[in-house]
């Protein structure tokens, strides 16, 4: 779980689930119209996927400007580890 944090859409981040000791700091989404994210919701840095030109992706939000730096930080972090 080292590699997992939280990510969310609200102004301040959910509880941590019970028994759950994340070290990241949450990342926060701006979400599209209709879109929802579930306060479990965990993003993980630690696995990279390739999104291919011909395969259909959901556009659920962008993350807000101040934590952009956290993706490349942690993915970095992770990929190193």
């Amino acid at each position: 779980m080292d590699d997992h944090g939280v990510i969310h859409s609200s102004a301040t981040p959910p509880n941590l689930l019970p028994g759950e000791h994340l070290t990241k700091d949450s990342l926060r989404v701006e979400l599209t119209s209709g879109e929802e994210l579930d306060p479990a919701s965990r993003v993980n840095y630690g696995k990279a996927y390739a999104v291919e030109h011909n395969v259909k992706v959901l556009d659920i939000g962008m993350v807000v400007e101040g934590h952009r730096y956290l993706i490349t930080n942690y993915f970095e972090a992770a990929m190193r580890g």
